[in-house]
């Protein structure tokens, strides 16, 4: 008795962790329905006719029957592109090839007609439209690997293809790489910080800023970049702006791989209008990228759990950038070396006028201007000259940490710089897809970015504008998720998602000055 009531509490704990990652994943989803309609050729609806849908690449087979209308759907049904067949006694075999899904998609093949016959005949369904998207009244567009290959993207961000889309104005700078730019995009005039963006449906937006990402991924190892920018359904919520979705790639059963190297340099830039004006060199920009990409089968011939090559699938990438990102030119006014040492009496204002008028706090009620002079520092009879002794020693060493002045004889300003920040990325991609059963299906990625720069700068905090000491900050960000998939008939299927991002800061000094 005891047992049986441990079995049922067990199997409860269970059923309802199921039901809640259910709903939780339902929202972080990157699968897609597909529905039809099979009828004979007086266009009388077929019931009961075996559909099935195969994945050409990981051979993923779904399995659906036809109501008492004739109609059919895939409620759940991973990006890919597949194979549709349709059985039924008495009429020919339908096959229609090259049906893709992209992430997230509500597809509708329409009708398709099953001429009476053998179902040992087969009838291959060639010139047919396009599926539409009449399941859902969302306004969306997809690019795929194949698009985004041949589509050159500055800074090898994925981010750069919103530009693509109708609706949607995009401010970012993406001249380097980095985890920057979700803010920076506006759709259909709604607020930059209102964009959303999932990585294999899980959330990858900082929130503490809300419009940079926590993880970045190389652009070979996406497969598709999908933006949903209005009438979206209610399963995406969070943020009232665009819907970014970026699916992986996966797998397959076939060895395939990659590998790149892109380079930039200043040496192949024209210098800018105000550099030349200024007398100022090119700023230092250069942009030394690998990457590689490999994926495949996992088997072991002869064993009984993996000797065949459609079950288990791995899918690594890597890519490191080497960048120095251009900065743009500091003015600003540092202590002179006389000023330095008291001595304010070859000082001048913004203006480049004479300004040796530097107030003595000991003689109150003396008034110290242009005009009346008793109360200003003299010494030595030279206006504006602070005596030694009354120098303090630790103002005199905070002076001391600036750099000393590089132009002369300009107004407002006496100090310029222009250096370009050091910043090295990587970005690692491991993703696992096992075919447990034909009913169960697993899935988990893992990405790590090395995200560290160094700047004369600083960053938004530590960040003067005068070069004193360089400011490293250090943003590694993390990516984990984990998915299920059960076919528990074709009308029931649970989804289970799981995963999360993260990054974190240190901002510290790269030396003790």
């Amino acid at each position: 008795m005891k047992k049986n009531l441990a079995n049922s509490l067990q199997a409860a704990v269970i059923l309802a962790a199921l039901i809640v990652s259910s709903s939780i994943g339902y929202c972080q989803t990157t699968a897609g329905s597909l529905a039809g309609d099979v009828v004979d050729a007086q266009h009388a609806a077929i019931s009961g006719a075996v559909v099935t849908a195969t994945e050409q690449e990981q051979k993923v087979k779904l399995t659906a029957k036809t109501d008492n209308l004739g109609h059919f759907v895939f409620p759940q049904v991973p990006p890919g592109t597949y194979t549709i067949v349709i059985r039924s006694k008495g009429f020919q075999t339908i096959e229609r090839k090259e049906v893709t899904m992209h992430g997230n998609d509500n597809l509708s093949i329409r009708e398709l007609t099953m001429p009476l016959g053998e179902v040992s005949q087969v009838v291959e369904v060639t010139a047919t439209a396009a599926p539409m998207q009449l399941e859902s009244a969302e306004r969306s567009d997809s690019l795929v690997n194949e698009q985004i290959q041949g589509i050159a993207v500055n800074s090898r961000s994925y981010l750069d293809l919103v530009k693509l889309i109708p609706g949607v104005v995009s401010t970012v700078n993406l001249q380097t790489a980095g985890t920057g730019g979700l803010g920076s995009i506006s759709v259909n005039g709604s607020r930059a910080n209102q964009n959303q963006l999932t990585i294999n449906g899980i959330g990858d937006v900082d929130t503490g800023s809300n419009g940079t990402q926590n993880v970045t991924l190389s652009l070979d190892s996406v497969q598709e970049f999908k933006i949903l920018t209005s009438s979206y359904q209610a399963q995406y919520g969070r943020s009232s702006g665009a819907q970014i979705s970026v699916v992986t790639k996966s797998g397959t059963t076939q060895f395939h791989g990659s590998g790149a190297w892109y380079h930039r340099h200043e040496g192949l830039n024209a210098n800018n209008w105000l550099n030349n004006l200024r007398g100022l060199p090119k700023p230092l920009f250069r942009f030394n990228d690998v990457d590689y990409t490999i994926g495949g089968p996992v088997y072991i011939p002869k064993s009984k759990i993996l000797e065949r090559k459609d079950k288990l699938f791995f899918f690594w990438s890597q890519e490191f950038q080497e960048q120095l990102r251009p900065q743009g030119v500091r003015r600003i006014t540092v202590p002179t070396a006389l000023e330095r040492q008291g001595d304010f009496s070859q000082s001048v204002d913004s203006n480049g006028r004479p300004f040796p008028f530097i107030k003595d706090p000991l003689l109150v009620g003396q008034p110290c201007r242009s005009t009346n002079t008793a109360g200003c520092f003299k010494d030595g009879g030279v206006l504006g000259r602070i005596p030694q002794s009354r120098l303090y020693a630790p103002g005199i060493a905070l002076l001391n940490l600036y750099p000393l002045p590089t132009v002369t004889g300009q107004n407002g300003f006496n100090f310029q710089s222009q250096i370009s920040d050091s910043y090295p990325r990587r970005e690692d991609l491991l993703r696992l897809d096992y075919n447990f059963s034909p009913k169960s299906r697993f899935w988990m990625h893992r990405i790590v970015n090395s995200n560290t720069f160094t700047s004369e700068y600083g960053s938004f905090v530590l960040g003067p504008n005068v070069p004193i000491t360089p400011i490293s900050v250090a943003n590694p960000g993390y990516g984990y998720a984990f998915g299920n998939t059960y076919i528990f008939s074709p009308t029931l299927i649970n989804e289970v998602t799981f995963g999360w991002t993260s990054n974190s800061f240190l901002i510290e000094p790269t030396t003790n000055a």
